[in-house]
């Protein structure tokens, strides 16, 4: 699997050098996290050559590329969700045409710094591609005397669901647990895909839910606050922004809900608390800013 990553992200860079549109950089930045969620997994095994100098190397490259196609995507999601938001601003006032011409000016600010994001990214690209393959293959050649471990599917989705579940112990909601969450269940998503059987099959699924209901409220958290900075806090924009990050925070609230009751027998902590109601969905929505890397998401 390792392999065939590598190769998908050698094709994903060329891809980005000469056509760097939004499905292309989706595309690498997803690759580089499935790298780094097999690299992780190899980690939990016994057997496996401890972390060498070409692996830490790879690593830090692999982080840094993700975080400079980040913002790239990121710009790319906020402009498609203005985008999409425009047949819910006609229920705001008379006055729609000017607020339709403020979102073309959101987007158009955007879209000039997707710019300026993908030159940086398109030189990082030029600048790392070679030593990325270097590193990528020393690591492959090091793993490659335990090919042929003979490790159950079971076993190696073991330690994905006890780290999962682990995050999952309290109940406690803010920004800052949500979004640790959503990025969780991702890079454990990419590590169950990587392995065989309906176990991880399934596992993967359900990871997949969540994380794409915490992705939407995430995605529309960071455009509310962009229109909040562009425009100001009380402007109808960034009020139906808001509104709308509500929304589906409440849906990613009760995706996380379902998910803890699936596995209730499986998270102790979380089952003895709770008779400790959970916050309203509409009072968690004021959830406390926390710092987040750009491209981190």
């Amino acid at each position: 699997m390792l392999r065939r990553q590598a190769t998908c992200l050698e094709a994903a860079i060329s891809v980005s050098l000469a056509t760097p549109t939004r499905k292309v950089v989706h595309q690498l930045r997803s690759e580089t996290r499935r790298i780094e969620a097999e690299l992780d997994l190899l980690r939990s095994m016994h057997g496996i050559p401890p972390r060498q100098s070409s692996k830490v190397k790879l690593e830090r490259r692999l982080r840094k590329l993700r975080r400079f196609a980040g913002w790239v995507r990121d710009c790319d999601i906020q402009r498609k969700l203005l985008q999409n938001s425009k047949s819910s601003l006609a229920t705001l006032s008379d006055s729609e045409p000017a607020l339709q011409e403020i979102v073309a000016q959101l987007r158009k600010g955007l879209r000039r710094r997707r710019r300026r994001a993908e030159t940086k990214l398109l030189h990082l690209l030029e600048k790392h591609r070679t030593k990325l393959a270097r590193d990528l293959e020393a690591v492959l050649t090091a793993l490659k005397p335990r090919e042929h471990m003979n490790l159950s599917p079971l076993e190696m989705l073991a330690p994905i669901e006890r780290r999962f579940f682990r995050l999952l112990r309290s109940r406690k909601v803010d920004e800052g647990r949500l979004h640790d969450i959503r990025k969780a269940a991702k890079h454990a998503r990419y590590q169950c895909e990587a392995l065989p059987g309906p176990e991880a099959a399934a596992f993967a699924k359900q990871l997949e839910r969540l994380q794409d209901a915490g992705g939407t409220w995430h995605d529309l958290l960071l455009l509310a606050e962009h229109s909040g900075k562009k425009l100001n806090a009380s402007h109808p924009i960034t009020n139906l922004l808001q509104q709308r990050r509500d929304e589906h925070l409440r849906r990613y609230l009760e995706v996380l809900d379902n998910f803890r009751n699936r596995h209730a027998a499986r998270l102790p902590a979380t089952r003895r608390n709770t008779h400790r109601s959970r916050p309203a969905a509409q009072d968690s929505v004021r959830v406390t800013s926390h710092r987040r890397a750009a491209g981190g998401v």
